[in-house]
Protein backbone atom coordinates (compact mmCIF):
# COMPACT_ATOMS: atom_id res chain seq x y z
CA UNK A 1 0.00 0.00 0.00
CA UNK A 2 1.13 3.34 -1.09
CA UNK A 3 1.43 6.14 1.00
CA UNK A 4 0.90 10.02 0.38
CA UNK A 5 1.20 12.21 3.25
CA UNK A 6 -0.10 16.01 2.73
CA UNK A 7 0.71 19.09 4.38
CA UNK A 8 -1.61 21.80 3.87
CA UNK A 9 -2.10 25.02 5.24
CA UNK A 10 -4.67 26.34 7.55
CA UNK A 11 -5.02 29.75 6.01
CA UNK A 12 -8.77 29.65 5.22
CA UNK A 13 -10.09 26.49 3.49
CA UNK A 14 -8.96 27.03 -0.16
CA UNK A 15 -5.69 24.52 0.53
CA UNK A 16 -7.42 21.98 1.66
CA UNK A 17 -10.38 22.68 -1.11
CA UNK A 18 -7.17 22.53 -3.77
CA UNK A 19 -5.65 18.96 -2.20
CA UNK A 20 -8.89 17.45 -1.42
CA UNK A 21 -9.81 17.36 -5.33
CA UNK A 22 -6.51 16.23 -6.84
CA UNK A 23 -6.51 13.38 -3.91
CA UNK A 24 -9.97 12.51 -4.45
CA UNK A 25 -9.23 11.94 -8.70
CA UNK A 26 -5.91 10.10 -7.67
CA UNK A 27 -7.59 7.42 -5.18
CA UNK A 28 -9.87 6.66 -8.27
CA UNK A 29 -7.19 5.39 -9.79
CA UNK A 30 -5.05 4.04 -6.97
CA UNK A 31 -8.06 2.48 -4.34
CA UNK A 32 -5.43 1.45 -1.89
CA UNK A 33 -3.85 4.63 -1.08
CA UNK A 34 -2.74 5.51 2.32
CA UNK A 35 -3.53 9.04 3.26
CA UNK A 36 -2.01 11.13 5.94
CA UNK A 37 -3.49 14.77 6.47
CA UNK A 38 -1.26 17.22 8.48
CA UNK A 39 -3.13 20.26 8.82
CA UNK A 40 -4.68 22.34 11.64
CA UNK A 41 -8.13 22.62 9.80
CA UNK A 42 -11.42 21.49 11.31
CA UNK A 43 -11.65 17.44 11.31
CA UNK A 44 -16.03 17.76 9.50
CA UNK A 45 -14.26 20.25 7.25
CA UNK A 46 -11.86 17.48 6.08
CA UNK A 47 -13.91 14.73 6.35
CA UNK A 48 -16.55 16.14 4.02
CA UNK A 49 -13.82 17.53 1.40
CA UNK A 50 -11.72 14.24 1.10
CA UNK A 51 -12.95 10.80 0.08
CA UNK A 52 -12.71 7.49 1.71
CA UNK A 53 -10.21 7.10 5.07
CA UNK A 54 -7.21 9.37 6.12
CA UNK A 55 -5.37 9.59 9.11
CA UNK A 56 -5.44 13.21 10.27
CA UNK A 57 -2.34 14.58 12.55
CA UNK A 58 -2.60 18.09 14.39
CA UNK A 59 -0.44 20.38 13.00
CA UNK A 60 0.20 23.89 11.96
CA UNK A 61 2.49 23.43 8.98
CA UNK A 62 3.10 26.95 9.02
CA UNK A 63 2.43 30.67 10.50
CA UNK A 64 -0.21 31.60 7.09
CA UNK A 65 -1.19 35.11 7.05
CA UNK A 66 -3.03 36.46 10.50
CA UNK A 67 -5.94 38.32 9.60
CA UNK A 68 -8.32 40.70 11.21
CA UNK A 69 -11.12 39.76 9.17
CA UNK A 70 -11.43 37.66 5.56
CA UNK A 71 -10.23 41.17 3.81
CA UNK A 72 -7.87 42.77 5.93
CA UNK A 73 -4.29 41.38 6.82
CA UNK A 74 -2.84 42.21 10.76
CA UNK A 75 0.79 43.03 9.35
CA UNK A 76 2.11 43.17 12.60
CA UNK A 77 0.77 40.24 13.80
CA UNK A 78 2.41 38.57 10.50
CA UNK A 79 5.49 40.11 11.07
CA UNK A 80 5.94 38.58 14.83
CA UNK A 81 4.41 34.94 13.45
CA UNK A 82 7.21 34.52 10.64
CA UNK A 83 9.87 36.07 13.03
CA UNK A 84 9.46 33.89 15.99
CA UNK A 85 8.60 31.03 13.48
CA UNK A 86 12.20 31.25 11.56
CA UNK A 87 14.48 32.20 15.21
CA UNK A 88 13.10 28.59 15.86
CA UNK A 89 13.32 26.91 12.04
CA UNK A 90 15.87 23.89 12.95
CA UNK A 91 13.81 23.44 15.36
CA UNK A 92 10.87 22.92 13.19
CA UNK A 93 13.07 21.15 10.68
CA UNK A 94 13.68 18.45 12.75
CA UNK A 95 10.17 18.17 13.87
CA UNK A 96 9.62 17.50 10.36
CA UNK A 97 12.06 15.22 9.74
CA UNK A 98 11.26 13.48 12.76
CA UNK A 99 7.76 12.99 11.84
CA UNK A 100 8.38 12.40 8.29
CA UNK A 101 10.21 9.08 9.43
CA UNK A 102 7.77 8.00 12.20
CA UNK A 103 5.29 7.99 8.64
CA UNK A 104 7.66 6.93 6.24
CA UNK A 105 5.34 8.16 3.10
CA UNK A 106 6.24 7.22 -0.44
CA UNK A 107 5.13 10.91 -1.43
CA UNK A 108 5.09 14.45 0.51
CA UNK A 109 2.68 16.91 -1.04
CA UNK A 110 2.53 20.26 0.25
CA UNK A 111 -0.37 23.13 -0.32
CA UNK A 112 1.52 25.13 0.68
CA UNK A 113 3.67 24.55 3.30
CA UNK A 114 7.67 25.21 2.61
CA UNK A 115 9.12 23.62 5.77
CA UNK A 116 8.31 20.35 4.94
CA UNK A 117 9.19 20.39 1.75
CA UNK A 118 13.50 20.77 2.95
CA UNK A 119 12.40 18.23 5.92
CA UNK A 120 12.07 15.75 3.06
CA UNK A 121 14.85 16.48 0.85
CA UNK A 122 16.70 16.21 3.97
CA UNK A 123 14.84 13.02 4.01
CA UNK A 124 15.70 11.58 0.60
CA UNK A 125 11.77 11.25 0.20
CA UNK A 126 10.51 12.63 -2.95
CA UNK A 127 8.16 15.56 -2.74
CA UNK A 128 6.19 18.15 -4.58
CA UNK A 129 3.82 21.28 -3.81
CA UNK A 130 1.27 22.51 -5.51
CA UNK A 131 -0.64 26.02 -5.22
CA UNK A 132 -2.02 29.22 -6.80
CA UNK A 133 0.24 31.35 -4.16
CA UNK A 134 3.01 30.84 -2.12
CA UNK A 135 4.11 32.58 0.92
CA UNK A 136 7.08 33.86 -0.01
CA UNK A 137 5.47 36.46 -1.96
CA UNK A 138 2.77 37.03 0.39
CA UNK A 139 5.05 37.18 2.98
CA UNK A 140 7.63 39.59 1.10
CA UNK A 141 4.32 41.78 0.09
CA UNK A 142 3.25 42.59 3.67
CA UNK A 143 6.66 42.27 5.45
CA UNK A 144 9.25 42.38 3.00
CA UNK A 145 10.60 45.42 4.34
CA UNK A 146 10.12 44.81 8.00
CA UNK A 147 13.64 43.94 9.86
CA UNK A 148 14.76 40.50 8.67
CA UNK A 149 12.00 40.46 6.22
CA UNK A 150 14.40 39.16 3.05
CA UNK A 151 16.30 37.08 5.29
CA UNK A 152 12.83 35.30 5.95
CA UNK A 153 11.35 35.56 2.35
CA UNK A 154 14.45 33.88 1.03
CA UNK A 155 14.32 30.90 3.57
CA UNK A 156 11.03 30.54 2.23
CA UNK A 157 12.06 30.46 -1.34
CA UNK A 158 14.75 27.98 -0.50
CA UNK A 159 12.57 25.65 1.03
CA UNK A 160 10.12 25.90 -2.01
CA UNK A 161 12.82 25.70 -4.47
CA UNK A 162 13.75 21.79 -2.40
CA UNK A 163 10.43 20.26 -3.85
CA UNK A 164 11.09 17.99 -7.03
CA UNK A 165 8.33 20.19 -8.62
CA UNK A 166 5.92 22.85 -7.99
CA UNK A 167 2.95 22.99 -9.58
CA UNK A 168 0.98 26.27 -10.36
CA UNK A 169 -2.36 26.03 -10.12
CA UNK A 170 -4.65 28.51 -12.77
CA UNK A 171 -5.03 30.96 -12.10
CA UNK A 172 -1.98 31.79 -9.91
CA UNK A 173 0.39 34.09 -9.37
CA UNK A 174 3.35 33.85 -11.90
CA UNK A 175 6.03 33.11 -9.27
CA UNK A 176 9.16 33.34 -11.80
CA UNK A 177 11.70 32.70 -9.55
CA UNK A 178 10.34 28.78 -9.14
CA UNK A 179 13.23 26.94 -10.69
CA UNK A 180 10.89 23.97 -10.50
CA UNK A 181 7.78 25.25 -11.34
CA UNK A 182 5.07 24.05 -14.15
CA UNK A 183 2.79 25.38 -15.46
CA UNK A 184 -0.98 23.50 -14.86
CA UNK A 185 -5.10 23.94 -15.77
CA UNK A 186 -7.58 25.12 -13.28
CA UNK A 187 -8.08 22.24 -10.29
CA UNK A 188 -12.03 22.30 -10.35
CA UNK A 189 -14.10 19.46 -10.37
CA UNK A 190 -17.53 20.30 -12.29
CA UNK A 191 -20.53 19.73 -10.38
CA UNK A 192 -23.43 18.32 -11.49
CA UNK A 193 -26.45 20.90 -10.90
CA UNK A 194 -29.06 19.59 -8.02
CA UNK A 195 -31.44 22.39 -9.18
CA UNK A 196 -34.51 20.37 -9.39
CA UNK A 197 -34.09 18.78 -5.93
CA UNK A 198 -33.34 21.82 -4.03
CA UNK A 199 -36.68 23.71 -5.76
CA UNK A 200 -38.55 20.83 -4.43
CA UNK A 201 -36.81 20.42 -1.38
CA UNK A 202 -37.48 23.88 -0.34
CA UNK A 203 -40.82 24.28 -2.17
CA UNK A 204 -38.93 26.74 -4.62
CA UNK A 205 -41.21 28.80 -7.55
CA UNK A 206 -39.52 28.11 -11.20
CA UNK A 207 -38.72 31.72 -11.61
CA UNK A 208 -36.71 32.05 -7.98
CA UNK A 209 -33.52 32.72 -8.48
CA UNK A 210 -30.20 31.48 -5.61
CA UNK A 211 -27.74 33.62 -4.83
CA UNK A 212 -24.94 32.00 -2.85
CA UNK A 213 -22.94 34.38 -0.46
CA UNK A 214 -19.48 33.04 0.44
CA UNK A 215 -16.54 35.00 2.02
CA UNK A 216 -14.24 32.09 2.41
CA UNK A 217 -13.11 30.43 5.68
CA UNK A 218 -12.68 33.26 7.96
CA UNK A 219 -15.22 34.23 10.49
CA UNK A 220 -16.34 37.15 8.58
CA UNK A 221 -20.21 37.20 8.77
CA UNK A 222 -22.86 39.69 7.29
CA UNK A 223 -25.79 40.91 9.19
CA UNK A 224 -28.79 40.00 6.76
CA UNK A 225 -31.43 42.06 9.13
CA UNK A 226 -29.64 45.14 7.24
CA UNK A 227 -30.99 43.50 3.83
CA UNK A 228 -33.95 44.43 1.93
CA UNK A 229 -36.32 41.38 0.98
CA UNK A 230 -36.04 41.10 -2.95
CA UNK A 231 -39.03 38.98 -4.23
CA UNK A 232 -37.91 36.05 -6.47
CA UNK A 233 -34.27 35.67 -4.66
CA UNK A 234 -33.23 33.20 -2.03
CA UNK A 235 -29.51 34.14 -0.09
CA UNK A 236 -27.47 30.83 0.57
CA UNK A 237 -25.10 31.11 3.61
CA UNK A 238 -23.00 29.55 5.85
CA UNK A 239 -25.12 28.07 8.90
CA UNK A 240 -22.46 29.73 11.41
CA UNK A 241 -23.68 33.14 10.40
CA UNK A 242 -27.03 32.12 12.32
CA UNK A 243 -29.61 33.78 10.02
CA UNK A 244 -33.49 33.36 10.42
CA UNK A 245 -35.31 34.54 7.73
CA UNK A 246 -37.51 33.71 5.13
CA UNK A 247 -35.65 34.32 1.57
CA UNK A 248 -32.29 32.89 3.29
CA UNK A 249 -31.46 29.24 2.89
CA UNK A 250 -28.44 27.92 4.86
CA UNK A 251 -26.22 25.53 2.50
CA UNK A 252 -25.25 23.10 5.38
CA UNK A 253 -28.95 22.18 5.61
CA UNK A 254 -29.39 21.55 2.06
CA UNK A 255 -27.45 17.88 2.40
CA UNK A 256 -25.88 18.41 -0.37
CA UNK A 257 -22.20 18.71 -1.61
CA UNK A 258 -20.96 21.85 -1.55
CA UNK A 259 -19.93 21.96 -5.20
CA UNK A 260 -23.56 20.81 -6.27
CA UNK A 261 -25.15 23.43 -4.44
CA UNK A 262 -22.80 26.35 -5.72
CA UNK A 263 -23.71 24.77 -9.23
CA UNK A 264 -27.26 25.11 -8.89
CA UNK A 265 -26.82 28.85 -7.98
CA UNK A 266 -27.97 31.31 -10.31
CA UNK A 267 -25.12 33.85 -9.11
CA UNK A 268 -22.24 33.90 -6.24
CA UNK A 269 -21.35 36.84 -4.39
CA UNK A 270 -17.83 36.37 -3.29
CA UNK A 271 -14.41 37.51 -2.20
CA UNK A 272 -11.15 36.60 -4.80
CA UNK A 273 -9.74 33.39 -3.93
CA UNK A 274 -8.83 30.58 -6.07
CA UNK A 275 -11.84 28.04 -5.36
CA UNK A 276 -14.87 30.48 -5.35
CA UNK A 277 -13.36 32.13 -8.73
CA UNK A 278 -12.04 29.06 -10.69
CA UNK A 279 -15.80 26.86 -9.79
CA UNK A 280 -17.49 30.17 -10.54
CA UNK A 281 -15.79 29.82 -14.14
CA UNK A 282 -15.69 26.41 -15.09
CA UNK A 283 -19.30 26.01 -13.62
CA UNK A 284 -20.17 29.43 -15.82
CA UNK A 285 -21.49 30.92 -12.70
CA UNK A 286 -21.79 34.79 -12.85
CA UNK A 287 -19.89 36.38 -9.92
CA UNK A 288 -20.72 39.76 -7.66
CA UNK A 289 -16.97 40.55 -6.12
CA UNK A 290 -15.59 42.04 -3.20
CA UNK A 291 -12.00 43.48 -2.92
CA UNK A 292 -9.45 41.99 -0.57
CA UNK A 293 -7.63 45.30 -0.35
CA UNK A 294 -3.99 44.26 -1.07
CA UNK A 295 -3.96 41.06 -1.76
CA UNK A 296 -1.33 40.30 -3.56
CA UNK A 297 -2.64 37.14 -5.08
CA UNK A 298 -5.74 39.09 -6.34
CA UNK A 299 -5.13 40.63 -9.22
CA UNK A 300 -4.11 37.45 -11.38
CA UNK A 301 -7.54 35.45 -9.89
CA UNK A 302 -9.93 38.59 -11.36
CA UNK A 303 -7.51 39.07 -14.72
CA UNK A 304 -8.50 35.51 -15.44
CA UNK A 305 -12.16 35.74 -13.53
CA UNK A 306 -12.65 38.80 -15.93
CA UNK A 307 -11.21 37.00 -19.19
CA UNK A 308 -13.51 33.64 -18.55
CA UNK A 309 -16.02 34.56 -17.00
CA UNK A 310 -19.10 37.33 -15.82
CA UNK A 311 -18.30 39.56 -13.11
CA UNK A 312 -18.92 42.67 -11.87
CA UNK A 313 -17.35 44.70 -8.33
CA UNK A 314 -19.40 45.43 -5.34
CA UNK A 315 -18.10 48.15 -2.67
CA UNK A 316 -18.20 46.20 0.72
CA UNK A 317 -20.07 48.93 2.30
CA UNK A 318 -22.99 48.25 -0.26
CA UNK A 319 -22.44 44.33 0.57
CA UNK A 320 -23.13 45.51 4.22
CA UNK A 321 -25.87 47.52 3.65
CA UNK A 322 -27.27 44.67 1.05
CA UNK A 323 -27.66 47.47 -2.13
CA UNK A 324 -27.08 44.82 -4.24
CA UNK A 325 -30.14 44.38 -6.38
CA UNK A 326 -29.56 47.09 -8.84
CA UNK A 327 -25.92 45.21 -9.21
CA UNK A 328 -27.13 41.60 -9.52
CA UNK A 329 -29.59 42.74 -12.41
CA UNK A 330 -27.28 44.36 -14.97
CA UNK A 331 -24.74 41.17 -13.59
CA UNK A 332 -27.71 38.76 -15.34
CA UNK A 333 -27.72 40.99 -18.27
CA UNK A 334 -24.18 40.25 -19.27
CA UNK A 335 -23.47 37.49 -22.21
CA UNK A 336 -22.41 34.19 -20.85
CA UNK A 337 -18.71 33.83 -21.69
CA UNK A 338 -17.42 30.90 -23.63
CA UNK A 339 -16.83 27.29 -21.45
CA UNK A 340 -13.48 26.86 -19.53
CA UNK A 341 -12.04 23.37 -19.22
CA UNK A 342 -10.75 22.07 -16.11
CA UNK A 343 -8.04 20.33 -17.22
CA UNK A 344 -5.94 20.09 -14.06
CA UNK A 345 -6.38 16.93 -13.04
CA UNK A 346 -5.67 15.14 -16.31
CA UNK A 347 -2.43 17.18 -16.54
CA UNK A 348 -1.21 16.43 -12.59
CA UNK A 349 -2.07 12.43 -12.30
CA UNK A 350 0.33 11.39 -14.64
CA UNK A 351 3.04 12.75 -12.41
CA UNK A 352 1.43 11.38 -9.47
CA UNK A 353 0.68 7.76 -10.53
CA UNK A 354 4.32 7.10 -11.95
CA UNK A 355 5.58 8.20 -8.39
CA UNK A 356 2.86 6.24 -6.27
CA UNK A 357 1.56 3.71 -8.85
Amino acid sequence: MVHLLAAISGHGFGHAAQTSVLVNALRQRLPRLRLTLATDLPEPFLRRRFAGHFELLRIACDPGMPMHSALQVDVDAAHYAYREYHRDWQSHLQSWRALLRRQRPDLVFADAPYTVLSAARLEGLPCAAGCSLNWADIYGHFCGRKPGGQVIRGQIEESYQQADIFFRFTPSMPMPWLENGVDVGPLVVPHASVRRQLFKACDLSDQTRLVLVSLGGFDTRIDFQHWPEREGIRWIVPQSWQVRRRDVLVWEALEQRFGSVLGSCDAVILKPGYGMISEAVINRLPVLCMSRGDWPEQPYLLQWLRRHGRVLDIEPQALLRGAIGDTLERLWQLPKAAPVAATGIDELLPWFESRLG
